[in-house]
Parts: C-alpha cells; sequence; structure tokens
C-alpha cells in the first residue's frame, strides 16, 4: 500500500510537471505579449508569507470534496459558462445537473479516507506541506 501511494504521487507529479513545460512552451511561443513581468505584493505581512512559501518549494494540494464521487474537476462544472470543457454529461440541463450535485452531500460518506497515511506518504517523499 505504502509503495502504491508513492508510486500515485510521483505519477501525479510528474504529469503536473509535463504538462506544466507543455503548457509554459505553448505561452511563450504564441502568448508571449500577454504576459507582464510579476509584480510583487507591497503589503510586508504578505512578502513575508510569500518568502515563507518560496522556500517550503515541494508540496501537495488536494482538492477533495464531494464531487470526488463522479471523479470531476471541483465544482467549476456548475458554472454554465465553463460548459465546453467540464464533465457534466451530455444532454442534461444545467439546472438539472445542479440538482444532482446537491445530491451529492447526501451520498458523501469517505470511510475509507485515511488523512494520515496521505501525510505520512508525502512526508516520506519529503513534500514540506500538504
Amino acid at each position: 500500500m505504502k509503495n502504491l501511494m508513492k508510486r500515485a504521487i510521483f505519477g501525479m507529479l510528474f504529469t503536473c510537471a509535463a504538462l506544466s513545460v507543455f503548457a509554459q512552451e505553448a505561452d511563450d511561443e504564441y502568448h508571449y505579449e500577454l504576459y507582464q513581468p510579476y509584480q510583487y505584493p507591497a503589503e510586508p505581512e504578505v512578502l513575508a508569507n510569500l518568502r515563507e512559501w518560496q522556500d517550503l518549494k515541494f508540496g501537495l494540494f488536494i482538492h477533495w470534496g464531494i464531487y470526488s464521487q463522479w471523479g470531476i474537476v471541483e465544482s467549476w462544472t456548475l458554472c454554465p459558462e465553463d460548459a465546453g470543457w467540464n464533465s457534466r454529461p451530455e444532454g442534461s440541463s444545467y439546472f438539472e445537473y445542479v440538482k444532482e450535485y446537491e445530491k451529492l452531500a447526501t451520498t458523501f460518506n469517505p470511510v475509507k479516507f485515511a488523512p494520515e497515511k496521505w501525510a505520512a506518504a508525502a512526508r516520506e517523499a519529503g513534500m514540506r506541506y500538504v
């Protein structure tokens, strides 16, 4: 189980890194004129927070909630303007979909949820935050 979790985390990280490289190449090649240099915030507290996160380097954000039952991208599918790329079933109206989505809260019961295992796997992989 431990090796499986490590492989899963490595696979996610590898996929994200690969997608990031391809996205960066596409952005550089086609849309460079749209990007402006990064503007650092002026507030000292925000700068201190930013420096702290920069030093942590390697970590993991997990987006997990009722939508996980369907295997969809967070709750973005509830945005009608994103209809072109979301995972809403073909043929269902937006309002039908929202009703079904709202029912997910009544069936979400993560009995196999083991956050301590997720945290241990992340720690073993060298992550500094989860």
